[in-house]
């Protein structure tokens, strides 16, 4: 063998054992830590029952007796989960402010701190992103622990507030707004210790219940979400922020493509046909204020475990177990 096969060799193994050193390796993970808003909230609002919550249902925007996403994943990487809800904004009288666990997620939230997102005057006023990393910190002496895995899923809300309201400018400089607060609140977290950072982009919102009802709609819908996806990366790229980026919006496409031309999308024992309607709630119950997963219960006729959503925008409690599955996919191959 030549002296230089030899020396390629041995270069090809010590790269290969220096790449493995910094893989993440999912045993080696003591703890995850969730911050976003409804699509990941793990029942922030756990002061709101009876008057919001109807009876039997937990404060999480899924299905009855069902799960989001972070409690799948940390079920299989046997790490504690629960919601944390310590030292709340102002006006949150439908939370306890005693929840001290890993989620910080709160349903409504927006990047920015300087911003109202979704809430109820005098009774909800939903922490931001800024807001729930700022509480982390605090709560852990300003250290990020370096063993854990750091979730971000944020910026619906950033499109959704302006976008309904039919604000079309303020809807572009929503999302410039959040995605650089996303990246800013990023390097806060990686100077705090953070090794492991895996941000979620928006799925096609086009494609939920919300917006489908038409090829217009439904064509604005995704074109927004794809904006901010771009955008996302575009100030990840500015501000040098670099983490992997799980792309939520072509799981979610993948699913509805595969429903869509094939009747079913079956992953173990889920099964989905249904990628377009709300299963919580019928059509003709569309308008009405309190139609949202949180506060939902489904008829008995739906069959809700085969359905994508479970009401407007909000996944069902099996497309976040399907989502959980995926993410555990991508973690296993990130670096």
């Amino acid at each position: 063998m030549k002296i230089w096969t030899k020396l390629i060799i041995i270069l090809c193994l010590i790269f290969g054992v220096q790449q493995s050193l910094y893989a993440l390796n999912l045993h080696n993970i003591k703890q995850i830590y969730i911050f976003g808003d409804s699509l990941s909230d793990a029942g922030y609002m756990d002061n709101s029952a009876p008057r919001f919550l109807p009876k039997g249902k937990s404060p999480t925007y899924t299905s009855l007796h069902g799960h989001v996403w972070g409690y799948y994943l940390a079920k299989t990487l046997k790490v504690p989960f629960s919601a944390n809800n310590l030292n709340p904004p102002i006006n949150n009288h439908w939370i306890s402010g005693k929840l001290a666990g890993n989620d910080y997620a709160a349903g409504g939230a927006r990047a920015p701190s300087n911003v109202l997102g979704y809430g109820y005057k005098n009774d909800y006023n939903p922490p931001s992103l800024q807001w729930q990393l700022q509480q982390f910190l605090k709560q852990h002496n300003g250290k990020a622990p370096a063993d854990a895995v750091y979730f971000i899923w944020i910026g619906a809300n950033d499109i959704l507030v302006p976008a309904l309201k039919k604000h079309a400018f303020q809807t572009i400089t929503s999302i410039k707004n959040s995605v650089h607060t996303t990246a800013n609140e990023i390097r806060l977290l990686q100077e705090a210790g953070a090794k492991h950072i895996v941000v979620i982009n928006l799925p096609p919102i086009g494609d939920a219940p919300l917006m489908n009802g038409s090829v217009l709609s439904r064509a604005i819908g995704n074109m927004m979400s794809d904006y901010y996806n771009r955008q996302l990366v575009d100030a990840f790229e500015q501000k040098q922020v670099h983490v992997p980026i799980f792309n939520a919006n072509q799981v979610f496409n993948h699913i509805y493509e595969t429903v869509r031309h094939q009747g079913v999308f079956r992953f173990k024992k889920i099964k989905i046909s249904n990628v377009t309607d709300s299963g919580c709630l019928p059509h003709h119950y569309i308008a009405h204020k309190n139609n949202i997963a949180i506060n939902c219960v489904a008829p008995p006729a739906i069959p809700i475990q085969h359905y994508m959503f479970a009401d407007l925008v909000h996944p069902s409690n099996s497309g976040h177990y399907l989502l959980a599955q995926y993410l555990l996919k991508f973690l296993r191959k990130i670096p």
